[in-house]
């Protein structure tokens, strides 16, 4: 692994629409409406359509109230209607156990963030509530509209809460600081639905009951406390989700919601950048703050919400947040770089992210066959951008690849901080000969190769993974089986003996019946020195609706096949 940088002299730029598409398409590996504090439109939407307020206070109206034991917050609900929670009383103490669960973790997440943490505590809203306590509303939030109603208007559904500014604290500082209440949904059901425009419905949440509960208050209560040091809008309302969603894995690693947002980040990486400071990009750099905290602390996340709630503009914050720790944005993102690499069959133990064995890997901007002599890469990158490029040098089969798997990424702070849109060209060049300050790879090769990064401003870095050629196995049996959708990533299958890495297999799936459900051409992957093809969950599942079952699996190559059976779990 190096890194390495250069001067550049040619220019050849690759197609953006993907990051256009983002904005008019919905992105179904993750959810980006479970949090609308920062969503206006969707959360003016779903607060009229779902919620009803007390003309007096402005408030939410709810049939009850409870207050947890600490008294520092009164949990609001129904018992029937809609919006009813859970009736289920296992301590026969006249309060539902779900509002007790609410109340309970309520207390614990404020002993985490306010008490051990040393985060603003945001308790103490004039009586708007009805106490000084902190309200929260539990609201049938998350269950979407199958159709508009008759104003057009159509909530999608899919949100976990949502935490809600309400009067300015004075005096007035550089962000407005804003105290706030909280509403949440009222149970958490499995059976909760997001109904996209264009027909898709899927699962409203990933966890479920006491679990969402959990993290949608650990996230939700610290919207709360960043409205306390206040929010650099609409800048801040990344760093905020970042915050937030790495606050529920920090109180609550045993449950890993946010690995949705990995999964759509590392699919689409083109797609979500940081430096485009938007909620959705947000939820899904929350690991970039994770990697923060586990190299230095919370202290480091405290640290940069002081620093912005004496006036420092939010990324400045950020980096001058890692200054204390004698490293800056840049150092960081560079690390960064690796901790997203070294993820599925890559991980390292003891190494980078804890929940790397989970998290998939980085998708490849461009996967290409070097040709004698030379081959260029080439495209532009906007700041704090991640792009991956692969190149594989042909060998004879059944030896794999020797591959070349590059990182790359913009490091611009300058821009970052002041939110300059800019785009910075580069080319990558792997030829047979060494033209100048060209850098060779693969050192134990009998044939010789260099690579060169050229880019004119000098803030594109790559990191080269090189990983030489080994003899490679055919599997039996496809894995895991059975394959869980609500849990699993995707489905290894084997390849044919005689299909060699990077050649093109047909898959075909039938089910019980032997009707075909799916038929997708894969090219030949490598794991663990295994020749197999590799299904993605989304593309298993954008095929057809797919049940609970055992299918048929058939791979094909040249005349060979191979057939076996997989069972599916669908819950």
């Amino acid at each position: 692994m190096k890194i390495i940088l250069s001067i550049c002299i040619i220019f050849v730029l690759f197609s953006n629409e993907q990051v256009f598409a983002k904005k008019i398409q919905y992105d179904t590996l993750a959810n980006d409406e479970r949090c609308l504090t920062f969503q206006k439109i969707q959360k003016d939407n779903k607060i009229q359509k779902k919620i009803t307020f007390d003309p007096q206070t402005g408030r939410p109206i709810n049939q009850k109230a409870y207050s947890s034991v600490s008294g520092l917050f009164l949990i609001h609900y129904d018992t029937s209607g809609v919006n009813a929670v859970p009736k289920e009383d296992k301590n026969n103490n006249g309060i539902p156990d779900f509002v007790d669960s609410v109340a309970y973790y309520a207390d614990y997440v404020y002993n985490k963030e306010v008490v051990e943490f040393g985060f603003k505590s945001p308790i103490g809203d004039s009586l708007v509530g009805g106490s000084n306590a902190y309200d929260i509303y539990l609201y049938d939030i998350g269950d979407g509209d199958k159709v508009p109603d008759s104003t057009g208007q159509q909530d999608m559904g899919g949100t976990y809460g949502m935490t809600v500014a309400e009067k300015e604290i004075l005096p007035a500082l550089k962000f407005p600081r804003m105290t706030s209440y909280m509403i949440i949904d009222n149970n958490y059901s499995p059976l909760d639905s997001i109904y996209y425009p264009d027909g898709k419905v899927t699962q409203a949440y990933k966890v479920f009951g006491i679990d969402g509960v959990k993290i949608t208050l650990a996230h939700e209560f610290h919207h709360a406390i960043q409205y306390m040091y206040g929010i650099d809008e609409p800048v801040g309302s990344e760093l905020a989700e970042m915050s937030s969603v790495a606050m529920e894995n920090t109180l609550f690693p045993e449950i890993k919601d946010y690995l949705q947002y990995v999964r759509s980040l590392f699919k689409y990486p083109s797609q979500y950048v940081l430096s485009n400071a938007s909620p959705d990009d947000g939820y899904r750099y929350s690991i970039f703050i994770m990697m923060l905290r586990d190299k230095y602390g919370i202290e480091v996340l405290r640290n940069i919400w002081e620093l912005i709630g004496s006036g420092v503009h939010t990324f400045k914050a950020l980096d001058s947040a890692l200054v204390l720790k004698n490293t800056s944005i840049n150092n960081e993102w560079l690390d960064f770089l690796d901790w997203i690499y070294f993820t599925s069959y890559r991980t390292v133990d003891n190494k980078y992210f804890k929940d790397a064995a989970l998290m998939p890997i980085f998708a490849y901007e461009t996967a290409s066959e070097y040709t004698y002599p030379s081959i260029s890469l080439g495209g532009y990158l906007t700041p704090y951008q991640i792009r991956c490029d692969q190149i594989y040098f042909k060998n004879n089969f059944p030896t794999s690849n020797d591959t070349l798997n590059i990182v790359i990424s913009c490091l611009d702070s300058s821009a970052l901080f002041y939110q300059l849109s800019l785009n910075d060209e580069f080319t990558q060049i792997v030829c047979s000969q060494n033209s100048g300050n060209y850098t060779r790879i693969f050192q134990n090769s009998p044939n010789e190769y260099y690579y060169n990064l050229q880019n004119a401003s000098n803030k594109v870095k790559v990191k080269l993974h090189e990983i030489p050629s080994v003899e490679t196995y055919a599997i039996e049996k496809a894995y895991p089986s059975p394959f869980r959708i609500n849990t699993d990533d995707e489905i290894i299958f084997p390849a044919p003996k005689n299909a060699g890495i990077s050649e093109d297999v047909i898959l075909t799936l039938y089910d019980s019946n032997l009707r075909q459900i799916m038929s997708k051409t894969l090219k030949v992957g490598l794991e663990n020195k295994n020749r197999v093809l590799i299904l993605s969950k989304q593309d298993l599942m954008n095929t057809t609706p797919v049940s609970t079952g055992v299918y048929v699996y058939r791979t094909d190559y040249n005349g060979n096949a191979v057939l076996g059976k997989i069972a599916i779990i669908n819950q």
